[in-house]
């Protein structure tokens, strides 16, 4: 026999679930016939993942890295731009933003800045990360777009990480 308090639990639980339904199945009544695309970008380990930017035509981005983050963790932008990246550490350790292949590995001390140029490829995505505390979750990418579509929407898909990636603090 189930407890009332068990019974309006559940009975919430499937009404959110159904609403959800609801929200997900409405379309846009724009008349806009142009669909966002779906990225899946695949990162190793864990994501601690603190939202989704367009950087649209834009050539500069503002990144703050923070304990154990990105922010925001993933940017959708043009195949093959540069971007300007400005990098400003708002936590209380150190920080690196790292792009394997590159020669983008800088570190950023507790209330600095720094500004990196990163060149995107003509598709897929580039993953960028700190060094110190990837095995944390602090990981994100660039997820490129060929411009054919009017939005980007970006699913994540992480594996178990093989090894720990750097030291710790």
């Amino acid at each position: 026999m189930r407890t009332p308090m068990r019974t309006q639990w559940m009975a919430g639980a499937v009404a959110m679930v159904l609403a959800g339904a609801v929200v997900v199945s409405c379309g846009d009544d724009s008349g806009d016939d142009t669909a966002a695309v779906a990225t899946t970008v695949s990162l190793p380990g864990k994501v601690t993942d603190k939202g989704t930017s367009d950087l649209g035509s834009a050539s500069d981005l503002d990144l703050e890295l923070d304990d154990q983050y990105f922010a925001p963790t993933f940017i959708n932008a043009p195949a093959g731009a540069t971007v300007q990246v400005k990098l400003e550490n708002e936590g209380k350790i150190a920080h690196t933003f790292t792009i394997d292949g590159t020669s983008i590995d800088q570190q950023v001390g507790p209330g600095d800045s720094a500004t990196v140029e990163v060149t995107l490829p003509d598709s897929g995505s580039l993953r960028f990360y700190c060094r110190f505390h990837v095995s944390g979750g602090m990981q994100g990418a660039f997820v490129v777009s060929d411009g054919a579509a009017s939005g980007t929407a970006t699913t994540v898909s992480t594996t178990a990480a093989s090894s720990g990636g750097g030291s710790g603090y």
